[in-house]
């Protein structure tokens, strides 16, 4: 009985029975179990927790479904549920295969939340949300559905455009809405001279504009990714026919401009919209699709951008 008593005196002073790093006395403080190493199973002994600031007596600090030794490993952080901030929990993350310590885990352009919200795979590049690149707005929905009866308007919210873009992918203007860019909606056809001008300006080519100095700026706003530019193709020759998705493919093999989507305007819903004079007419966003400016000729829009660019 006396050896039973020394014993259990020993095992509360100065010896560390898990070897752990604290000594018994410690862990009796802690409420730690001073036979195990790690008390509440996490991956992470008593000591470590203790100077990490995480609970020794909890596996989850965070309660983000993630215990704290595999937050660690995986350079998350034991006390923020979402460390990366991109929408999904550190414990969601594991369970998906992505990385909690980085928002886009297949570097596409996407955050790792965007993609799980649309179906598409957050750990393959190859499935993106939009082939183009294009950005994405996941609160699109709260702007509603303007109608497209009525003709534009300044501080009017343009209507929601919809078509396929020239990847095959189905555009949404409004992921264009929420990321602090002016957007351009530019209808052009594809018999206008001055279109494909304006094309192969915004691609670097060489291009009648090139001695206009007071635009020289706006190539630039687009290839920075200052402004967001949408070209929608009207009619396809003089006749005026709809254009078709071959003027579509034709176009894009013509100016294959990174950043714009190339859009058909199938139902004129665009043109009865804007009620164009000339081609190309072109139309200024703010980041929430209110009319900026659609005065023609559309150089006058081009002043209203260059006006609000950077601010």
């Amino acid at each position: 009985m006396r050896r039973i008593t020394l014993l259990s005196l020993l095992l509360l002073v100065g010896c560390d029975a898990d070897d752990d790093g604290l000594s018994n006395a410690q862990e009796k403080e802690l409420g730690t179990d001073p036979r195990n190493a790690d008390t509440d199973g996490d991956g992470l002994n008593d000591k470590e927790e203790l100077e990490l600031g995480t609970d020794p007596l909890l596996s989850d600090t965070d309660g983000d479904g993630l215990a704290d030794g595999a937050e660690i490993a995986a350079n998350a952080d034991p006390f923020n549920p979402d460390t990366d901030g991109d929408g999904l929990t550190d414990g969601e993350e594991a369970a998906l295969g992505t990385d909690p310590a980085a928002v886009d885990s297949d570097m596409d352009g996407y955050t790792d939340a965007e993609e799980v919200s649309v179906g598409t795979d957050p750990l393959d590049p190859e499935s993106a949300i939009y082939t183009g690149g294009w950005p994405y707005s996941a609160n699109k929905d709260a702007l509603g559905e303007p109608s497209w009866i009525g003709g534009i308007d300044v501080g009017e919210q343009f209507p929601r455009l919809q078509a396929y873009d020239q990847h095959g992918d189905l555009f949404d203007l409004y992921d264009m809405a929420g990321h602090g860019r002016y957007v351009v909606v530019e209808l052009c056809g594809s018999w206008n001279g001055w279109c494909h001008e304006v094309s192969r300006w915004l691609g670097g080519a060489s291009s009648s504009f090139d001695s206009v100095p007071e635009y020289a700026d706006i190539p630039g706003l687009l290839q920075k990714g200052e402004v967001y530019w949408v070209t929608v193709l009207d009619a396809g020759d003089l006749q005026e026919e709809a254009a078709t998705a071959e003027d579509q493919a034709a176009w894009f093999a013509q100016h294959p401009v990174d950043g714009i989507p190339v859009l058909l305007d199938e139902e004129w819903q665009v043109r009865e919209y804007i009620a164009p004079t000339q081609w190309p007419a072109m139309v200024l966003l703010d980041d929430q699709m209110t009319v900026v400016a659609y005065e023609q000729p559309y150089t006058a829009v081009w002043d209203a951008l260059l006006g609000v660019a950077g601010e």
